[in-house]
């Protein structure tokens, strides 16, 4: 198809053929976002188990005990 037959044809759709084929296109963009942000967080949560304690300085012991 050339480019002005694609035009041709567009313009000929009603308007909510092409709602629909918007969204379409943009349900599977949207539910992704919640998806990829909890992958990242599961990632980070495993990143964080992996740290080991830190180390107390016998200094600071003293000192909160008073």
């Amino acid at each position: 198809m050339a480019n002005g037959a694609v035009g041709e044809q567009v313009s000929e759709t009603s308007g909510s053929t092409l709602l629909a084929v918007l969204l379409a296109i943009a349900m599977p963009i949207a539910l992704s976002v919640p998806l990829l942000a909890s992958l990242l967080g599961l990632v980070i949560g495993f990143r964080m188990i992996r740290l080991p304690d830190p180390v107390a300085s016998s200094d600071v012991e003293g000192m909160a005990l008073g």
